[in-house]
């Protein structure tokens, strides 16, 4: 079967996720969620999530959100990249992933950072 993607971006009103709205500390004003970014492995590296994001921004502020959160891997390289496109940490949360390794489903913890860009700042 032919792939069709090698990218895509997933989300939708921060309202939806009050856990991340919580830790964020946004409650006034209209933000959006990036829920998922995801660019296939041998895509990665050539600037397709930065445009992603960028495009996703740009629409975003076109229906009136002011600012754009995202949960991540407290990867450092994911934190740069975030970091490069205007987004800063504002809080920790750790989660449990379920990991299947050598066909055993395990439940481990996972360290993730919660990022806002505010999108009017200066």
């Amino acid at each position: 079967m032919q792939e069709m993607f090698d990218r895509a971006i997933i989300g939708f009103d921060l309202s939806r996720k009050p856990d991340v709205q919580l830790i964020a500390s946004i409650t006034q004003t209209k933000a959006f969620y990036l829920a998922e970014l995801f660019v296939q492995s041998d895509k990665r590296r050539h600037g397709l999530g930065r445009k992603l994001i960028n495009q996703l921004i740009k629409q975003v502020i076109s229906e009136g959100y002011l600012s754009v959160a995202l949960r991540t891997s407290a990867s450092p390289w994911l934190i740069e990249m975030y970091s490069k496109l205007g987004f800063r940490i504002v809080g920790e949360q750790q989660v449990t992933t379920i990991k299947k390794i050598a066909g055993q489903e395990l439940k481990l913890p996972d360290d993730r950072v919660i990022m806002i860009n505010d999108l009017y700042s200066t």
